[in-house]
Formats: structure tokens, C-alpha cells, sequence
């Protein structure tokens, strides 16, 4: 199929569906041509056992369909933060890691998503330092705009996944979140609340509770 066409998701979901079938000892979480078994148990041993089957198990199965594993992308992580505990695949040694990025997201062994959080915030800071810089050339529309495309956009990608990070985080992002809007309406003496009311918006953490009340319902 050419690359992009309508029928390829397709054609590509109904090759790969028996792949959900052949495990038997643990999950299987997909996106795409992404894949990440997981595994839950009471003791670490037999964590790593099964996964180490129905790797095995999925990797004989992408070498009968004509597909190969990406080995450089192969990864673990573990609630026990133990550097010596690994997998073996195919002779080739996983070890335990205590931060992996998947799609986009970076997982801490404690899910706290401390260090993601942290990321977004310095990314963002970078951004509102940049408008910062040029805010005086542009209309209020204008600055808004970039507000929103470049700065809260940065805490827009797969909140539910981090929305329950630490206080002192939601802090920052806060702080962020009340610079970026005195910046757009040039205002250095309104409170949080009264320039979230100026902006007809809220804060991220209250945005990202309405994405997940929407995602239960």
C-alpha cells in the first residue's frame, strides 16, 4: 500500500490481530506497530518469567509474518527499582530501568511522572521566555494565540496519564500557566483567578479533571 493511504490502517490492523491471541501469560498494550506486553504478579520472578515466555512467544510470530523486531527499542521497567534484574530475549539482556518513554509519554518505575511533569515545565519556560521577547510587536489576539499553540499545548498531550503528579508540580505549572496570561494581557496586578476569568479558561489541572469526567463518562 502507498504510505498514507485510507486502506493501510486497516489492511495492517487485520494482519496483526491474531497477534493479541497468542499470548498467554501476559497483556498486550498496542498502538499501531507498537507493542508493550505487561505483566502483573505478586513477586518480581514471575513478572520477568512471563514475559520472557510470550516475548519469545511474539517474536517467533513476527519472524513467521514476515516482520522483525526493532531489538534497539526493547525495554523494561519495574516497580522494584533493582538495576540488577533483567530479561533475557533471545540471548539479548533488558535491564530494568527506572524511566522509559513511551509514545511520547516517560514512565517512572512509581508512576509518578515526576520527571515528565519536570520536562513539560522546562519546555514550556522555554516557550513563554520566547514570547516574552517578542509580546510588545504583537496584538493581544496575536499573543493568545501563541499562548495557546506554544505554551498550554505542552501540557495537552495524554493528560489523563499524568494528571495525578505532586502538588508542587501542579504548582509550577500554575506559575507557568499565570505568567503566560500577564504576558498576553500585560497585566502585573490581577490575581490567577481574575485573569483565568479575563481569558474565559481555566487552570491545566482543572482542564485535564474535565478530560478525564469526559473519559468516564
Amino acid at each position: 500500500m502507498p504510505q498514507g493511504a485510507v486502506l493501510g490502517p486497516l489492511l495492517f490492523n487485520i494482519y496483526i490481530s491474531d497477534l493479541f491471541l497468542i499470548c498467554k501469560n501476559s497483556n498486550i498494550a498496542n498502538f499501531d506497530d507498537d507493542n508493550t506486553p505487561y505483566s502483573c504478579s505478586k513477586d518480581v520472578e514471575s513478572v520477568i518469567i512471563q514475559l520472557e515466555k510470550d516475548s519469545t512467544t511474539l517474536l517467533n510470530w513476527f519472524s513467521k509474518n514476515g516482520l522483525k523486531a526493532n531489538t534497539e527499542k526493547f525495554h523494561l521497567i519495574l516497580s522494584n527499582p533493582d538495576p540488577n534484574i533483567f530479561l533475557t530475549i533471545e540471548n539479548q539482556k533488558v535491564s530494568n530501568a527506572k524511566v522509559e518513554k513511551l509514545l511520547g509519554i516517560r514512565f517512572d518505575n512509581k508512576l509518578s511522572f515526576n520527571n515528565l511533569v519536570s520536562e513539560l515545565c522546562g519546555k514550556a519556560s522555554q516557550k513563554l521566555h520566547a514570547l516574552s521577547r517578542i509580546a510588545n510587536y504583537m496584538s493581544i489576539k496575536q499573543r493568545r494565540l501563541i499562548m495557546k499553540a506554544f505554551i498550554n499545548s505542552q501540557f495537552g498531550y495524554c493528560p489523563i496519564v499524568w494528571i495525578l503528579h505532586c502538588r508542587s508540580l501542579n504548582s509550577c505549572i500554575n506559575r507557568i500557566h499565570e505568567r503566560s496570561l500577564r504576558i498576553v494581557y500585560k497585566d502585573s496586578n490581577s490575581t490567577f483567578e481574575e485573569l483565568l476569568k479575563e481569558d474565559k479558561s481555566c487552570t491545566v489541572h482543572m482542564r485535564n479533571i474535565q478530560y478525564l469526567a469526559i473519559e468516564l463518562y
